[in-house]
Order: C-alpha cells, then sequence, then structure tokens
C-alpha cells in the first residue's frame, strides 16, 4: 500500500512544517490550510476500503475519517517534517481503517444485544468507568495512550510499536508501567478495593 501522491498545493517538507507550527500556535489561517489539507482523509479511505472490497459503508467510513482527523489533531505536535503531511495522515487513516476492521470482526454482538441489558447493571458500570478514565487521564500521556490502544482498540504490541514508532518492548514497557500506575490510583478511590 503506498500513500498518496504530493498534492501541489500542499509544498515541501518545510512548509508543511511550518504550517503545523502554525496551526498548534493557533493561527487562524494555518488552522484553516490544515482543516483544507485534511479533506484528503475521507478519498485515501475510500480507495482503501474499495481496494479491500468495500467492507465498510459510507457512515462507517464517515465515523473512521473523524476518528483519523481526531488522531492527527491529538499527534500533530509530533510531526516532525520527515514526510510530506499528507504522507503522514495517510498512516493514521490506515491504521484507524484497519482498527474499525478489526473491531468490527471481534464484537458480533448487535446494539439490540446492548439494549436487553437491565438498566440496573448498567449504572455502577458507567460510574466504574467514569472513574477508570479519570484514574487514566492522570497518567503520563504516553503511557495513557498505550492502556487505551491495548484495551479499547485490542492491538497487539507490535500493532501498537508500529502506531506510536516505537518498539514492541517498549510499548510493552510502557503499557506495564502505566498499569501498574493506574492500579494505584484506583486503589486509592474511595470504596474501592483493586482486583487481581
Amino acid at each position: 500500500m503506498s500513500p498518496p501522491a504530493r498534492t501541489p498545493s500542499g509544498g515541501g517538507r518545510r512548509e508543511d512544517l511550518d504550517l503545523v507550527g502554525r496551526a498548534l500556535a493557533g493561527e487562524s489561517a494555518a488552522i484553516d490550510a490544515l482543516v483544507d489539507r485534511l479533506r484528503c482523509v475521507p478519498r485515501m479511505l475510500a480507495d482503501r476500503n474499495r481496494r479491500m472490497g468495500s467492507p465498510l459503508d459510507e457512515g462507517d467510513l464517515l465515523d473512521v475519517a473523524q476518528e483519523t482527523a481526531a488522531a492527527v489533531w491529538r499527534k500533530l505536535p509530533d510531526y516532525a517534517g520527515r514526510a510530506a503531511l499528507e504522507t503522514w495522515v495517510y498512516r493514521f487513516a490506515y491504521l484507524e481503517l484497519m482498527l474499525r476492521l478489526r473491531r468490527r470482526r471481534r464484537r458480533p454482538g448487535s446494539l439490540e444485544d446492548v439494549q436487553a441489558e437491565p438498566q440496573a447493571a448498567a449504572e455502577p458500570a458507567a460510574f466504574e468507568y467514569e472513574e477508570l478514565h479519570r484514574c487514566l487521564d492522570e497518567l503520563p500521556d504516553d503511557e495513557a495512550e498505550i492502556v487505551r490502544l491495548k484495551h479499547y482498540d485490542d492491538l497487539t504490541f507490535e500493532e501498537v510499536g508500529a502506531l506510536r514508532s516505537i518498539s514492541p518492548n517498549t510499548a510493552k514497557t510502557r503499557y506495564y508501567r502505566g498499569i501498574l500506575k493506574l492500579r494505584a490510583r484506583l486503589a486509592t478511590q474511595p470504596g474501592r478495593v483493586p482486583e487481581e
């Protein structure tokens, strides 16, 4: 799978790095230009989806495009200009598409199955999730993200490493360090006794 061709309007890597820097500094014109450059994401996803036999419908692709844009904006400070902006973004689009396909394969249940669960059982789980998310947000960003990728997106350490541009061993180390910190934080919550 090769990244999309460079668009003439994008300029070179130095211009891309400058654009990202200005957007991160809050410059309105740079943010608008960056949003315009990210309009390539739906085309990238549609093309890759078509090459894979169209496993996702338009609604799914729209969701993946939004997830890709969110991931790009979160990681924008990491853009170092080693590749053209669209090439860098393509990696996110591809990984988000693969995550969506993987989640779909691993979750055969339907929305009706979820709605059929008793309401009383859902309320404590919602509280526990809020507590977990709050404690997870207190972790260092690199550890929290790896814990999320492992548990929410069900990625392997190899996939996490590829996504974060680190070795699988580094991903594993950060994951276990994050889990230990998360357990310690959860243990200090009122009325909470950690299991395991």
